[in-house]
């Protein structure tokens, strides 16, 4: 019979390794590392990335030797880049590289907003010191401080601004061309920009039966509006209102009965646009006053706030006042 002690003793080393996911993905995104065959409950474990390292996580491994960290991949250019790891007693040579690979990505600040707002666009993961980019906004090239203003930094990041012009709302691509990185191999390219409502009113404040003036922008090209809104009621504007091919309208309503203080307005249109709650102007009815209506013409009811005839027939009517 064979016993143990007459079988020759043959050693296991474990060696420490370490796993990355994703192993693609764009500036900013997450990924996990993790680590086995480390030292017992070392500390202090870095995580790096890139050929010069840079340290994107600390790390104490586990009494097993293992660990997991989540790091963001840092700023950085276009294509693959090592990610490895290390402590005081297993060195960073010991453990086999991982690859990362970074793909360009254009992002939106903000991804919504309205005619006259500022746009930021933002470009990652693009060939350092690449010149020649250009944004388009819905098929408008927007040469920010000139034809081939626009170049990536030692990261390949570039940054360019733009106020959104007048047009229809709606979602909008926005891309960009250049020399080298295409928007075909860009990650978010093509970027959405919602463009939505908005109202302008003039004046602002006044009293019930004032007449208002209202723009909209950033509706549907050729929307009728269907009616503004008074807080939360519905009222009549005083002629038909259609939107321009620009998404652009003008028309006037009248201040309805209401208590003094400020009331939101809004209007909506035919084909789904409507002014969200947050964007809606703000008319503030002024205090208390009182006036006359008094009987005109044909039964016509003529409003009058200064003195009038002696004789007339007239009903005392208030507005502004707090309800009760």
């Amino acid at each position: 019979t064979t016993t143990a002690a007459t079988v020759p003793d043959q050693t296991f080393t474990v060696t420490p390794n370490l796993g990355i996911a994703p192993a693609a993905g764009n500036v900013g995104d997450a990924v996990t590392a993790n680590g086995t065959g480390f030292a017992a409950n070392e500390v202090g474990v870095q995580v790096t990335f890139a050929s010069t390292p840079t340290v994107v996580a600390t790390v104490d491994a586990d009494g097993a030797g293992s660990w997991t960290a989540t790091f963001n991949v840092p700023p950085t250019p276009t294509g693959d880049h090592t990610v490895d790891a290390g402590g005081p007693t297993t060195l960073a040579s010991s453990v086999p590289d991982r690859t990362f690979r970074v793909r360009p990505k254009l992002s939106l600040e903000p991804p919504s907003g309205h005619v006259a707002d500022r746009l930021i666009v933002r470009g990652s993961g693009f060939l350092p010191g690449e010149r020649g980019i250009s944004v388009v906004y819905d098929g408008l090239r927007f040469d920010t401080g000139g034809i081939g203003a626009v170049r990536t930094d030692a990261n390949g990041a570039w940054e360019a601004a733009l106020t959104i012009p007048e047009g229809p709302g709606g979602l909008k691509q926005v891309t960009f061309v250049g020399d080298q990185t295409l928007c075909a191999a860009t990650d978010g390219c093509p970027a959405i920009f919602n463009l939505m409502p908005s109202l302008f009113i003039n004046p602002d404040e006044g009293r019930v039966g004032d007449l208002v003036d209202a723009i909209g922008r950033g509706f549907k090209a050729g929307e009728a509006v269907t009616n503004f809104v008074w807080d939360d009621t519905d009222i009549v504007h005083l002629a038909p209102i259609t939107a321009d091919p620009r998404g652009r309208w003008a028309g006037a309503f009248r201040v309805p009965s209401a208590s003094n203080g400020p009331h939101k307005v809004g209007a909506e249109g035919g084909a789904g646009s409507l002014v969200a709650e947050a964007d809606k102007p703000t008319f503030t009815i002024m205090p208390a006053a009182i006036y006359f209506e008094v009987a005109g013409p044909s039964g016509s009811t003529l409003v009058r706030r200064a003195p009038f005839r002696v004789g007339d027939t007239a009903t005392v009517v208030g507005e502004g006042f707090i309800p009760t």
